[in-house]
């Protein structure tokens, strides 16, 4: 599976952006995906401390997002997210070989190296 890299600024500095052709182009993506998934549902996962791997894989084959350092549990379940977002610099440098390797979809902002 080849991972589909789209570009995401942050809401703070997307007002800031949004006449240039780049941010039009970030909000398309978002855009894209309205309807995409009618009728299913859609799961959310926080990175907490009550987080277990063993809930996770119940969700094995639904559409899913998650954030930043989720793939830490990687390696106590099966399931992965459908879209792994990453705002932290810090995560992105350190996992972003193993991000790409394990979501359908990474979304970054801008600022950070792709």
């Amino acid at each position: 599976m080849r991972t589909k890299y789209y570009m995401v600024h942050p809401r703070a500095t997307l007002k800031k952006l949004i006449s240039r052709f780049r941010a039009r182009s970030d909000i398309s993506f978002w855009k894209a995906c309205s309807g995409l998934y009618a009728g299913r549902k859609i799961f959310v996962i926080g990175n907490g401390p009550s987080l277990k791997a063993a809930d996770l894989d119940m969700l094995e084959g639904n559409i899913s997002i998650a954030s930043n350092r989720i793939n830490l549990i990687y390696d106590e379940c099966r399931w992965r997210p459908t879209f792994h977002t990453v705002v932290d610099p810090l995560v992105w440098e350190k996992y972003s070989t193993e991000i790409q390797q394990n979501a359908e979809y990474v979304c970054i902002p801008s600022i950070l190296p792709s």
